[in-house]
Formats: C-alpha cells, sequence, structure tokens
C-alpha cells in the first residue's frame, strides 16, 4: 500500500484479501484506515466543513462513505428513542 505521505486528501488505497477482506487507507485531514467484508471501494464523496466554515466535497471509497452514514445512526438511535419515550 501507499505510504502516508503519498496520498493527498482524497486519496485511497486499498487490499483485498484472498477471502475477500478489504483494508483500506483514505487520506482525509489524517489518514483513516477501514477494513470490511461488505463495503467495496467504488468512489463516491463526503462532505468537509474547512476552517473557513465552507463545505468542500472530498472524495472517498464507498466503504467510508456508509461507515459515517451509519455512525451517525448509531449514534442518534438512543437520543430519538429516548425524546419519544419522553
Amino acid at each position: 500500500m501507499k505510504t502516508d505521505k503519498q496520498l493527498q486528501r482524497g486519496d485511497y488505497d486499498y487490499r483485498v484479501s484472498d477471502d475477500g477482506l478489504l483494508f483500506c487507507k483514505w487520506m482525509d485531514n489524517k489518514v483513516v484506515a477501514i477494513a470490511s467484508n461488505y463495503h467495496g471501494t467504488a468512489p463516491t464523496s463526503v462532505k468537509r466543513t474547512q476552517n473557513d466554515g465552507t463545505r468542500q466535497q472530498v472524495a472517498c471509497p464507498e466503504a467510508v462513505r456508509n461507515y459515517n452514514i451509519c455512525t451517525w445512526e448509531v449514534w442518534t438511535w438512543p437520543i430519538c428513542c429516548v425524546a419519544h419515550m419522553g
């Protein structure tokens, strides 16, 4: 895989094991490493807030985008339940 210094923001590199496990390294502001046996590396993008408050689309693999979506749902689910139950 590429070294961290070889990656610029939005770049990613990956390997897939013989039994189908994906290992992916993606560069945001820092390196993000992810492993998955379900999600792929199809190119997509996420919105990131810059220091000046503007939002920018940053390229990323599908596995990272799906992780961000699922993390938000897991995070907000207990809050929604508490709010609903009063």
